[in-house]
């Protein structure tokens, strides 16, 4: 049985529908990913923009991340999700889906989010289009974003690695505590500690010369993080080993 991925809202086809003359409202379940650019499938749930074209539409729940979604769409758990790339990689692997509209824009044709990008500063070597020029960059998410999501995802299936660094280059706040940055951290350290190594960012040189943050701080922050002493020996040094092939310490 073909599932079906929707990649945003796309009931705002529904009035083409022949759903719309139904006298007895179809019943769908639906799963959305946990990011502040699905929220328009529960605001249309809440004003009832459904029921006056035949569906009774209920949310299943918030997934993680799309995989997740596509996941439950597989085990029967919804009848439709909204997803993105993940999708591509689902059929690949063979799963069956039905794409009926676009995330954003016309959906009758291709389109693309312009709420979300990548963006970089003009000298720091990223070109765009160049995947290849990503390679060694430092990328921030906020916590809590479908980004950061993702990389949790990737992180708890060992399929990444993340370097916990350059606290003052996330945070408003800043120091002694750079409490931004800590809760992301945070999050990274209880989700796969396995999968993090801790680096200085020494000489700092995304910093002006007359705000440079201070490496003991930056050192002893390391501690709120991974407060748990055999953890951050891991983090320190089984991990650099494992992720670098240093020789392993005796």
């Amino acid at each position: 049985m073909r599932r079906v991925a929707m990649l945003l809202c796309v009931f705002l086809l529904l009035p083409s529908m022949a759903l719309a003359q139904a006298k007895d409202p179809v019943k769908l379940k639906v799963g959305m990913v946990a990011a502040v650019d699905m929220l328009a499938l529960p605001i249309a749930v809440e004003r009832g923009f459904f029921e006056k074209y035949g569906l009774d539409v209920t949310i299943a729940r918030p997934y993680a991340t799309g995989v997740d979604a596509l996941n439950a769409l597989q085990a029967g758990e919804t009848d439709m999700v909204q997803a993105g790339v993940p999708a591509i990689g689902a059929i690949l692997r063979g799963m069956d889906l039905v794409f009926f509209g676009n995330f954003s824009g016309n959906a009758t044709k291709l389109g693309s989010d312009a709420t979300l990008a990548l963006i970089a500063n003009g000298g720091s070597g990223i070109v765009k289009g160049d995947l290849k020029s990503l390679k060694g960059k430092k990328i921030a998410t906020s916590f809590g974003t479908i980004n950061h999501l993702y990389i949790l995802g990737l992180l708890e299936k060992g399929r990444t690695w993340v370097k916990l660094s350059g606290a003052y280059s996330n945070s408003k706040i800043g120091p002694p505590d750079y409490p931004e940055a800590t809760k992301v951290a945070l999050a990274f350290v209880k989700a796969a500690p396995e999968r993090l190594v801790w680096g200085s960012d020494w000489p700092h040189p995304t910093s002006p010369e007359s705000n440079k943050p201070d490496d003991a701080l930056l050192l002893d922050l390391l501690t709120v993080w991974v407060p748990n002493e055999a953890m951050r020996n891991r983090v320190l040094v089984a991990n650099p080993e494992t992720l670098y092939g240093f020789p392993k310490s005796t």
